[in-house]
């Protein structure tokens, strides 16, 4: 039986840009953005100097009809002494009505421009299957069954495919780390077939991103980080995050996201290859009165070897 959406659904998607070529913040959004940079910037792929493997699943406002539902795998590992890296990634992503499901290869090439620094630059190549069941959304004009004789979603759409290119620029030291990326310059279109009304489209995203490892002690340390993100046609989008790391065993940090909400992330170092992550979001919109909040969880492995030279501990 196929789930039937309701208007609230329908006013999420619209919201975030989905529908009725709203412009809208359409990239999912991820409060451990610092733990996985490469689902946002190619240019990340191989920084870890290591073969890294990361799962991260987040759920927006819970409890919310039809929130966002986000999957990201990715792995990534430089080659040929480094100089040159591969990430591969794969992602599933739901709002309301609308899934799209997609992957990516990233190509990065690093130049060593400091002693301990390094300015890796990649490009981005993949694409999306992408799903919508507009002929299900419940507007204010229905039918005995549920369905809607409303003509903007009397089509639905199904495995759209929409292709992807996109660039990323990443430069790291131990202290240090900042980049900008565009994760798709394409501005995909699609139109439900016969409608003259609605259409989904894809938005250029500008993302850029930077933080420091400060030492308090040999045992404390402190990293303060922020995330930019820009689309034409909606406000800025600024995270401001702060996390303390304790004995290089776990850190526990606190976000926000303005005019939007304020998280608690906490990170647990069980190996020094294995990390897992996970953060809470209180939404202080007024969307707040609606949902439960906003859960993410991330695992990340690091595959080091022993003819591996790599910088240990690594906090980005």
């Amino acid at each position: 039986m196929k789930k039937s959406f309701n208007k609230i659904a329908l006013g999420l998607v619209i919201l975030l840009g989905g529908a009725f070529n709203a412009s809208a913040q359409q990239d999912p959004l991820s409060t451990l953005y610092i733990q996985n940079p490469a689902s946002v910037n190619p240019g990340y792929s191989g920084s870890k100097e290591a073969l890294n493997a990361t799962l991260s699943h987040r759920e927006q406002w819970v409890g919310f009809d039809g929130a966002p539902s986000t999957t990201n795998f990715n792995i990534h590992s430089p080659i040929q002494d480094k100089s040159l890296a591969l990430g591969l990634g794969v992602y599933n992503d739901e709002i309301g009505p609308v899934t799209n499901t997609g992957f990516y290869v990233d190509v990065v090439y690093r130049f060593q421009v400091t002693r301990d620094g390094f300015l890796r630059v990649g490009l981005r190549g993949g694409g999306s299957l992408f799903n919508a069941d507009f002929a299900n959304v419940n507007t204010s004009q229905e039918q005995g069954n549920g369905s809607s004789t409303d003509p903007a979603f009397a089509q639905s759409i199904s495995g759209e495919f929409l292709p992807t290119i996109g660039f990323g620029a990443y430069f790291s030291n131990q202290k240090f780390f900042g980049g900008i990326s565009v994760p798709s310059f394409l501005p995909n279109e699609v139109v439900p077939e016969g409608s003259q009304f609605a259409s989904y489209r894809q938005n250029m995203h500008v993302h850029a991103m930077a933080g420091a490892l400060v030492e308090l002690n040999p045992q404390i340390f402190l990293k303060p980080s922020f995330a930019v993100r820009y689309t034409s046609g909606a406000p800025v989008a600024l995270d401001v995050t702060a996390n303390a790391i304790f004995f290089e065993k776990f850190g526990v940090g606190v976000m926000h996201r303005l005019g939007d909400s304020f998280g608690g992330i906490l990170q647990f170092f069980l190996t020094e290859q294995f990390t897992l992550g996970y953060s809470y979001d209180y939404t202080t919109s007024d969307l707040g009165m609606y949902n439960n909040g906003t859960h993410e969880v991330m695992l990340s492995y690091d595959f080091i070897y022993r003819s591996s030279r790599i910088r240990s501990p690594r906090y980005f």
